[in-house]
């Protein structure tokens, strides 16, 4: 495809909140739309959703609900990475009050 333009947003089933990982996922589409975020080859997306496939058939019950579930901290973690947005948690402690 030269030019994706369509975004499945919220298709998920995370075990934590929705409204981040939608926020993340638009983030992640709009800088695919703008060309500032590069897709991976076709055979490389495959091979990652037949990786996330197998790991989740470990973790969860075989059934049409689990299809779309996701940890939301790695998943969040996985977007905020390739969006450029993950904090540095120990960065962020240095600002931290230290009574």
């Amino acid at each position: 495809m030269t030019h994706p333009t369509l975004a499945v947003i919220g298709l998920i089933q995370p075990w934590g909140a929705i409204n981040p990982i939608t926020e993340l996922q638009a983030r992640w589409a709009i800088r695919v739309f703008k060309g500032e975020l590069k897709l991976p080859s076709r055979i490389k997306m495959d091979a990652d959703i037949d990786e996330k496939i197998q790991q989740m058939s470990k973790r969860y019950v075989a059934s049409p609900r689990h299809t779309v579930q996701v940890d939301h901290v790695d998943y969040c973690n996985e977007l905020a990475d390739q969006v450029g947005c993950r904090p540095n948690l120990c960065e962020l402690n240095k600002y931290m009050r230290k009574d």
